[in-house]
């Protein structure tokens, strides 16, 4: 793997970091419930 560190790749390094990357995505997902279209036009807009 060249270039980009994938998350699961930093997790295989560092397990200690695998409750941070799960918080991360458990916010996320509520951040994209509580704002739906500010999280589509982010997805639009980040693509």
């Amino acid at each position: 793997m060249t270039g980009k560190i994938s998350p699961q790749s930093i997790v295989d390094v560092n397990p200690f970091l695998r409750h941070a990357l799960r918080t991360r995505r458990a916010y996320h997902r509520v951040w994209q419930a509580r704002h739906p279209l500010l999280a589509a036009a982010a997805s639009i807009s980040s693509s």
